[in-house]
């Protein structure tokens, strides 16, 4: 009898000690599970801020694209209208007499028949382009002279030398011709024409005409 007792007590002690230890296990689990849930927690929040964040920034920058996109569907609108409000400045003039003899130093060469005259910027009476807006423009003159012939050119803006040309036929039975083109920005107003040089050796003094001389120019752009 006494035996068996002795065995009862031996075996109830483990399993009291064994429920205690189990019981306080369970609970060193659940804080750290807890802890790491809330770790877990506080990085998806620290995720979905920076995900509103990132999706603020982008919805700025969509905001932006939206804007700049409309400001240039604008500026080609603008730029499309104002190419079809453009005025057209062009013209093309020559000489129609057989010749310009005796040209004197300084003397404007006056192209009487034009050809082309849009906008009417080209004078024939004194041979002077006057621009009716401001821009850039394209002039061209081509020069023929006779035989013995020679003479020196310039274009001039608003009586400032631009760019000469000198046509010189030295002989023989051949015409000779010279172009030269200029491209210059005027202001509405300014005036292009071509002369004889003003020194004392311009040349010759003679052109040869029936129309093979011709002064032409254009707006290429206008300038704001």
């Amino acid at each position: 009898m006494n035996v068996c007792f002795g065995v009862f007590i031996l075996l109830s002690v483990p399993f009291s000690s064994i429920n205690g230890a189990y019981s306080e296990n369970i609970e060193t689990v659940v804080q750290k599970l807890t802890a790491q849930n809330e770790k877990l927690m506080a990085k998806i929040d620290k995720v979905d801020s920076e995900l509103r964040e990132e999706k603020a920034r982008n919805n700025q920058l969509r905001e932006k694209v939206d804007l700049l996109d409309a400001k240039l569907r604008l500026s080609g609108r603008k730029q499309t209208t104002r190419q079809l409000n453009d005025p057209t400045v062009a013209f093309t003039a020559v000489i129609s007499p057989s010749d310009l003899t005796n040209l004197n130093a300084g003397q404007p060469i006056i192209f009487d028949r034009t050809i082309t005259n849009m906008a009417n910027a080209y004078d024939t009476s004194s041979g002077i382009f006057t621009a009716p807006i401001r821009g850039v423009y394209i002039f061209n003159m081509g020069i023929m002279v006779e035989p013995g012939e020679n003479e020196y050119l310039q274009f001039v803006k608003d009586g400032a030398h631009v760019m000469y040309n000198y046509i010189h036929a030295s002989g023989g039975l051949d015409d000779v011709s010279s172009s030269r083109t200029v491209v210059m920005e005027l202001e509405n107003g300014n005036q292009v024409w071509i002369r004889t040089t003003k020194s004392a050796t311009h040349g010759s003094g003679n052109l040869h005409g029936n129309e093979f001389s011709t002064f032409s120019g254009w707006l290429l752009a206008i300038t704001e």
